[in-house]
């Protein structure tokens, strides 16, 4: 299941197509920030906080290709609460503020 059209479920509010592709593991606190922001530390626990389950989700490919991209925002109220835990024990709060307001 689509974990973008699960939250963007009301078409009078929010229209964001609907999903087509295959189903991904997309990332709610991109990669590249969280390998930036743990630059220096061994590689085997960068990859862990990258793959950590708290910050990922199922979507369809299309929905996906938008949120990467930058065409769907999620509202901080949308937002899973295992993200904001993930981002405080790892120290990346000022991160989520700025993409989450």
């Amino acid at each position: 299941m689509c974990f973008f059209a699960d939250i963007f479920d009301d078409p009078d509010l929010y229209d964001i197509g609907p999903c087509d592709g295959p189903v991904d593991m997309c990332h709610l606190i991109p990669k590249q920030r969280i390998r930036r922001e743990l630059a220096g530390a061994p590689a085997l626990l960068v990859e862990e906080a990258v793959w950590h389950p708290a910050i990922l989700v199922e979507g369809c490919r299309f929905h996906h290709g938008q949120y990467d991209h930058y065409q769907i925002r999620i509202p901080a109220s949308l937002m899973p609460a295992s993200v904001f835990l993930y981002a405080r024990v790892m120290g990346l709060e000022a991160c989520l503020d700025r993409d989450y307001r």
